[in-house]
């Protein structure tokens, strides 16, 4: 009984890992509801990110702003490029009003962030 008990947990655990390698990735940190900024304070004071980091399997971040790619460069970068899908708004103004979701992909499927409104 005791060898078919660890076996059955050896399975469950193995499938587990199984799950995490070969499914679609799974959203560990993702950005609040709601983020405000002041446009036109002080550089330092008004920087702010987005947070959006996934399961080990992640392949491809990427961003929408009201429904639309996002292009991260300039005013908002990659905070961990490769590591995270987390940005950072570096002179946010009020451009940069809107609903922002993360994306994260793999070739099994896509996580989706909640949205957040940024002002």
């Amino acid at each position: 009984m005791g060898r078919v008990v660890v076996a059955l947990l050896s399975l469950l655990h193995l499938g587990t890992t199984l799950t995490s390698l070969f499914g679609p990735p799974k959203l560990l940190v993702q950005p609040p509801e709601e983020v405000w900024f002041q446009p036109g304070a002080e550089e330092a004071a008004s920087k702010f990110s987005l947070k959006c980091i996934a399961s080990d399997n992640a392949e491809t971040y990427y961003w929408r702003k009201n429904g639309e790619s996002l292009e991260v460069n300039g005013e908002i970068s990659w905070e961990k490029s490769g590591h995270s899908g987390s940005i950072l708004f570096t002179k946010p103004g009020p451009h940069h009003i809107g609903y922002y979701q993360c994306y994260v992909a793999n070739i099994y499927g896509t996580a989706v962030s909640n949205r957040v409104h940024d002002h």
